[in-house]
Formats: C-alpha cells, sequence, structure tokens
C-alpha cells in the first residue's frame, strides 16, 4: 500500500479522498497548493467546505444519490457548472473526476480535480474570436451589397434582387414598376459648395428614399447621384404617385446648403397571366432599365424637378 500512498501524495493533480458520511479523509500537497488549506484543515470536514454556498445543498443531495450508485464518472453535466472554493474565497473552474474506493468494509470516494481554468479562457478567447469574424463576415457581406455612403444597396445587388422581383412578378401575374431618380445639376453641387457637401446631400437623398420606401420596395444607388427604386405590385398609376411622393421627399430637404431637385422617370412592367418566365430574363430586366431611363431623360428634357412614365406599360 505505501506505492499507492505515494501516488495519491504526489499525483500532479489535486486528490481527495471522501468517506461515505461525506467528510474529508485524506487530501494530497497538489490539493493544498490548489485551495490553499493545510490538509489538517481539511481532514474530518464535510466536502461542501471546498464547494461554494450557492451549490452546497444541491451538492449535498448528489453526494447522497452517488452513494447509493458509486461508479466512476466525471461530476457534472457541464464543466462550466462546476466549481472549487477556495479558502481565500477564490471560485476556480474545475473539471471533477470521481471514483469509488473500498478499503476492507469502509468505502470512500476518490476525488481528482483538475483546474480548467486556462481552457475555458481559451475557449472564451475562441467564442469572442468568432464572434468577431462573423461580425466582419456580416459586415463584408453589408459592404458588398450596399453603397458605403448613402447605405442604400449598390447596382449589383439591385440588379441582382429586381431580377428575382420579375420572376415573381411573371409568376403572379402581378405589375413591378421601376423608378430612376437623377439629382439635377448635382455637380454645381460639388462646384460651388465642394465634394463634403455633395456628400451630405447623397446621404440626405439617401435617407429620403429609405424613409419614403413601402416595406417590399427596393431603393438603391445606382451611380453618382442617380438613384433606382424598385416598386412591386404596382401599376403605372401606382408607380406615377410614388415616384411624385419620391421627387417631393427631395424638394423637401432642409439643412442643406442648397435647395435639391430631382428629374424621375418611370417604367412599369405587367406581364399576362400565367406567363411562363422568359430565358432571357436579363435581357427583359436590360430593357426596362432602358425605358426607364429614357423616361428620366424625357423628365429632363420637361424641365426636370418632374415625373414622365414610358407609356405604354411594357410588357
Amino acid at each position: 500500500m505505501d506505492i499507492y500512498r505515494r501516488i495519491f501524495e504526489h499525483n500532479p493533480d489535486p486528490l481527495l479522498l471522501v468517506d461515505g458520511g461525506g467528510h474529508i479523509a485524506n487530501a494530497n500537497v497538489r490539493c493544498e497548493q490548489a485551495t490553499g488549506y493545510r490538509r489538517e484543515e481539511l481532514v474530518g470536514r464535510p466536502v461542501e467546505i471546498l464547494v461554494p454556498p450557492r451549490f452546497a445543498a444541491g451538492h449535498a443531495a448528489l453526494r447522497e444519490q452517488y452513494a447509493r450508485d458509486p461508479h466512476t464518472r466525471r461530476m457534472g453535466p457541464c464543466q462550466r457548472d462546476l466549481w472549487v472554493l477556495c479558502k481565500d474565497g477564490r471560485e476556480v473552474p474545475a473539471d471533477i473526476m470521481i471514483s469509488p474506493l473500498q478499503d476492507g468494509g469502509t468505502r470512500f470516494v476518490l476525488c481528482a480535480i483538475r483546474d480548467v481554468s486556462d481552457r475555458l479562457a481559451a475557449d472564451e478567447q475562441r467564442r469572442r474570436h468568432l464572434a468577431e469574424l462573423e461580425n466582419l463576415q456580416e459586415r463584408l457581406k453589408v459592404l458588398a451589397s450596399h453603397d458605403d455612403l448613402t447605405g442604400l444597396f449598390n447596382r449589383r445587388s439591385f440588379e441582382e434582387k429586381t431580377e428575382w422581383m420579375l420572376r415573381t412578378a411573371i409568376r403572379r401575374g402581378a405589375c413591378l414598376s421601376l423608378l430612376m431618380i437623377d439629382l439635377d445639376f448635382f455637380k454645381q453641387v460639388n462646384d460651388c459648395f465642394g465634394h463634403p457637401e455633395g456628400d451630405r446631400v447623397l446621404m440626405a437623398v439617401g435617407r429620403a428614399l429609405r424613409e419614403t420606401c413601402r416595406q417590399s420596395d427596393l431603393a438603391a444607388r445606382y451611380g453618382g447621384e442617380e438613384f433606382v427604386v424598385a416598386l412591386p405590385d404596382t401599376d403605372a398609376a401606382g408607380s406615377l404617385t410614388a415616384a411624385e411622393n419620391f421627387r417631393g421627399a427631395i424638394a423637401a430637404l432642409d439643412g442643406l446648403q442648397c435647395r435639391v431637385t430631382a428629374s424621375v422617370g418611370a417604367v412599369t412592367f405587367c406581364p399576362p397571366p400565367a406567363t411562363p418566365a422568359p430565358a432571357a430574363l436579363p435581357a427583359v430586366q436590360q430593357g426596362l432599365i432602358a425605358d426607364v431611363d429614357r423616361a428620366l431623360y424625357a423628365a429632363k428634357a420637361a424641365g426636370r424637378n418632374c415625373v414622365r412614365h414610358a407609356a405604354p406599360p411594357v410588357a
């Protein structure tokens, strides 16, 4: 038995020997070092001296349950639920293995305690890094799909999403309208007040478009001072109403160094019911963009700060 005592005494992990009544019968040197208690302070005391008070009652009940069916196992459903209370009041997260021992007619439980503070700290650091990577990926996705100045969708995202809107409109036999909005004489804003003011104008217009959009609408910065809005379930009359709302919202902007107005072109796509989606859907999409662009130039030719529709509706 002397060799087993030496193994117990010099084991690299803190070890406790607990009797059937839940009292500590022995503790090794590493247990003294880990908990701050001297061996004589532990021997004869209830093992709950090493359990934080909030867990002590539950621990005693589990200990009694284990005494009825002793077997080698790890304690607790999760390592994070296990803590060792040190003499100085520190609580150390621990992984604890318990094994039944029989010495003659006396039954003991051997408790091996391992401090997992470093492992939990490493796990927490990995979780933080993972969360940072997920946040970065989400930000990159937003940056890839949105215009960084106005916060609206960018041109590539708009074209991808409107292709899906076209398919939906064809499947449902519903109208889809597009608006193209161009700020009037925007170059003069940059020339007279500088590019920082031009950026403020673009950001203000972006806010106005977002606030005027319905939940189902899709607004994007198409390039420079040009913006586009997709209006699902909107016929020609509805597109003119929406276009006037957007034009009026831009004209009503205040807090800028100059008044801003916009010319708006509109086009409406109304597929006949039960029309199959054409294979050349991108060509249909580009045709709509070309038509709404012509409507925009008609609004400019009509004196700007007005709306023109590329009637008749495209089908």
